[in-house]
């Protein structure tokens, strides 16, 4: 059961990978500064790591 959760989780943070790098060159494509980059970035990367604490709880 603990290596399908293993297994689970991996396909979910590809995943959630693919959709951060579309995200950034969707933005990087709009001409939309760094500084805006780096925030939006930031914003994902908190809401990566809350899911994948609540995933392992």
């Amino acid at each position: 059961e603990l290596e399908l959760r293993i297994e689970t989780q991996k396909q979910t943070l590809q995943a959630r990978d693919e959709s951060i790098k579309k995200l950034l060159e969707m933005l990087q494509s709009k001409g939309m500064g760094k500084e805006e980059e780096r925030q939006m970035f930031q914003q994902m990367q908190a809401l990566a790591q809350k899911q994948v604490s609540v995933c392992f709880i």
